[in-house]
């Protein structure tokens, strides 16, 4: 049963195949399985719980004697020195309480209210899982397996804020060791109890595993938090200068990075918590940090960022701390230091300003002196 293979955490979900519903059916002729009492049969879509009805889902269910985490992330932490992005750490999660956030994590065409579900169905259901095209059920105590890269060869964002520095001091991976050591536990104790009863027994945990390769794991654990509780820390910009380190206590709340949070939103369509992260920026810019702001990469790959950042450009050009650096950032882009996007910013910029009515001339940007 145990099987270390996951699917990527990326795109929208993906309708489950009838082949799945198929699969269901014989396996109830096969095993002489009931339709749990409360379970519904499989349906082509399912409306979004809300976030009590999600906690209220998950604790009845972890009241029958079922494990509240019932799905584990594994998230890369680390930019290493050559800019590679590696050190996979996990995040252990219940899926319900997810499944209040978007249908990114629904259940697909099979549903069954999780605190009504028999251990079978309920495994089946975590199979069902519409956004992860090609994850499986797999023991949530066992460790990084040895025979998956532990490097991202497609992260798309290698500038991430949430990503640890290989330079940084970071503190002892505890949980790491501890599941690893759990995990061989967990086998030595089935063994142990299959000599004493005759039976085979397992004590270990299952459910399904999920290896994201484009989102850090510090943005991971933030948003199984808002997630659970429907809040969310933003950590300061780096454009804003030094900031308190993002390694706090286990009990702490965790923070993250208000653009590499939009960018989480805006895979897996999260409407609400896009905008909390966008106002965030928005109330961080000034004139110290809006050039490093609108010609970063990440403002470069989003549209909408862009379009406010310049808006802020253009009502705060006269600052003279903007005065100040910009030719420097023009100097940048003729030598094409700049992110692919900042000469279509600039020229926004200057048509901008050749179409209002009184505008000064253009080399009032600084662009032509």
């Amino acid at each position: 049963m145990e099987n270390s293979e996951g699917g990527r955490l990326v795109g929208k979900p993906r309708r489950r195949m009838n082949k799945r519903q198929q699969m269901l059916e014989s396996r109830e002729t096969r095993e002489g399985l009931d339709t749990p009492s409360g379970c519904a049969t499989p349906q082509k879509s399912i409306a979004i719980p809300s976030r009590p009805q999600a906690t209220q889902a998950a604790l009845l269910s972890s009241l029958s004697g079922r494990p509240f985490e019932d799905m584990k992330f594994f998230a890369f932490s680390r930019r290493s020195r050559s800019k590679t992005v590696d050190t996979p750490r996990p995040i252990l999660v219940n899926s319900m309480l997810l499944r209040s956030t978007s249908t990114h994590f629904e259940y697909g065409e099979w549903y069954c209210p999780i605190a009504a579900l028999t251990q079978a169905y309920y495994m089946e259901a975590l199979g069902c899982m519409g956004g992860f095209s090609e994850s499986d059920i797999a023991n949530l105590d066992a460790p990084y397996p040895s025979d998956r890269s532990d490097k991202s060869l497609d992260y798309g964002y290698e500038s991430d804020s949430d990503l640890e520095d290989e330079d940084e001091q970071v503190q002892a991976l505890s949980q790491e060791s501890t599941l690893g050591i759990h995990s061989i536990h967990c086998a030595s104790t089935a063994e142990s109890s299959a000599v004493h009863t005759g039976k085979e027994h397992s004590p270990c945990r299952y459910g399904r595993v999920i290896y994201v390769d484009n989102v850090a794991h510090a943005t991971l654990k933030s948003f199984v938090f808002y997630a659970y509780t429907g809040g969310i820390t933003f950590a300061r910009l780096k454009s804003q200068g030094s900031q308190v380190s993002g390694h706090t206590e286990p009990t702490s709340v965790p923070i993250c990075s208000p653009k590499s949070m939009y960018r989480l939103a805006d895979l897996y369509d999260i409407p609400m918590l896009k905008n909390l992260a966008k106002n965030d920026i928005k109330m961080k810019l000034s004139p110290n940090n809006i050039l490093d702001e609108l010609f970063s990469t990440f403002t470069s790959l989003y549209p909408e960022i862009e379009a406010f950042e310049r808006e802020y450009l253009i009502r705060n050009i006269d600052h003279p701390v903007i005065q100040q650096k910009l030719p420097d950032w023009i100097d940048a882009l003729a030598e094409g230091r700049l992110p692919q996007g900042a000469a279509k910013t600039v020229s926004k910029l200057i048509l901008r300003e050749s179409r209002t009515p009184a505008s000064r001339p253009v080399s009032a940007f600084g662009l032509f002196d």
